[in-house]
């Protein structure tokens, strides 16, 4: 399987390193050039064009926004044997089979994947097959858990997996502060100590545990953690409740504006491959 990447972003790198990538086309090079020479295996495509022609699985890590244009690009130079995978949430599974002829997927990284740890949620389209489903599944262990995520749930799970990390990190960024504050306690220090505690309580959680059994072994009533736990048992649920209620807002405007754009992209079937090939820079076919 030879592997293109459209897009030079940071999951765009995180995918071509791991996965030892073939081809990389991105519409800003000079931002790529010095990561580009510590991975000399990786061509540098000139267009969209030059990196299909050369790869059989197609990964899209461009911005949302960007993918009406892309995918009008796509959509006449694809073969029905190749794989792109989508690795953003806003657009589903259903709109890139209306959108493209080829086998399709989707899968959302997180930037625990750096550490080859956490989910990586999955969804995959009607034309793949058992041997493409393997395949995938194979370059997704190498990044972390593959996790089938129902269209209907990807939304709130892309909120736990891969928003989680900076909801945890801001967390502990105040829970260091307010240490050092009280204490004196260096900054370094207490950042040593708190991420320990979390990759532990992580274990302990994946190894079996619940959240309720490691509140329940730490806690003894009365004790100091159950006063603490008090306290966040009063502000964590409308903290979450706000949290949730502000992403979805921000996501559900973003399908919103995604949906229209794709919506003209289903009418131009027969629309040459791409108004704006100045962006694209797509070579003649």
């Amino acid at each position: 399987m030879r592997i293109g990447m459209i897009g030079g972003g940071v999951i765009g790198q995180l995918l071509a390193s791991t996965w030892h990538a073939h081809h990389m086309y991105t519409r800003t090079r000079a931002r790529i050039d010095d990561w580009a020479k510590q991975h000399p295996h990786i061509v540098i495509e000139p267009s969209i064009d030059a990196l299909v022609s050369h790869s059989s699985l197609i990964c899209l890590c461009v911005k949302p926004r960007d993918y009406p244009d892309v995918l009008r690009a796509l959509r006449p130079i694809v073969r029905p044997d190749h794989i792109v995978l989508l690795v953003t949430s806003p657009i589903t599974i259903a709109q890139l089979e209306q959108c493209l002829p080829c086998k399709v997927a989707q899968a959302i990284p997180s930037i625990t994947n750096h550490m080859h740890e956490g989910a990586v949620l999955v969804a995959y389209g009607s034309r793949l097959d058992e041997a493409d489903r393997d395949a995938l599944d194979t370059l997704l262990r190498s990044l972390g858990t593959p996790v089938p995520i129902s269209p209907a749930h990807v939304r709130i799970a892309a909120d736990i997996a891969s928003c989680g990390p900076a909801y945890v990190a801001t967390l502990i960024d105040a829970l260091v502060d307010a240490a050092h504050t009280r204490t004196g306690m260096s900054h370094a220090t207490a950042r040593t100590l708190a991420s320990l505690m979390v990759r532990g309580t992580g274990q302990l959680l994946c190894a079996g545990r619940t959240p309720t059994d490691v509140r329940q072994s730490v806690s003894v009533p009365g004790g100091l953690t159950a006063l603490g736990t008090a306290v966040l048992d009063a502000i964590a649920p409308p903290m979450w409740n706000d949290v949730l209620t502000r992403t979805d807002a921000a996501y559900a405007r973003e399908c919103m504006h995604l949906g229209h754009a794709l919506s003209e992209l289903y009418d131009d079937v027969d629309e040459p491959a791409f108004g704006d090939d100045h962006l694209l820079n797509r070579s003649p076919r």
